[in-house]
């Protein structure tokens, strides 16, 4: 992942009932500072991350997908329950540790 960059993944809290999406993105709400969220790419390369932030925000606060210099970061959104009102925006930066 590059620096700079803000990886953006946005999910249904269900999902899709018998696919790969089916409530992966349910416990989201469980993540704290300092958890690791790892994705795999095609490859099966794998990229650590530390969670950094939690937050619920506005559908229209679009601000949280911005990068950041000088930093790899991943963004995950759902939505909020029990309404589905806000966004849950999961932010999390590239361990450099791990890779």
């Amino acid at each position: 992942m590059a620096e700079g960059a803000n990886t953006y993944i946005a999910g249904h809290r269900i999902g899709y009932p018998g696919t790969g999406s089916s409530y992966v993105f349910y416990h989201l709400d469980w993540l704290e500072a300092g958890d690791r969220i790892i994705l795999h790419d095609s490859a099966d390369k794998k990229y650590p991350y530390r969670v950094t932030e939690k937050m619920a925000v506005s559908p229209d606060y679009v601000e949280v997908m911005e990068p950041e210099d000088d930093k790899s970061l991943i963004s995950l959104q759902t939505c909020t329950l029990p309404d589905y009102e806000k966004r849950l925006i999961i932010h999390g930066e590239l361990d450099q540790k791990s890779t």
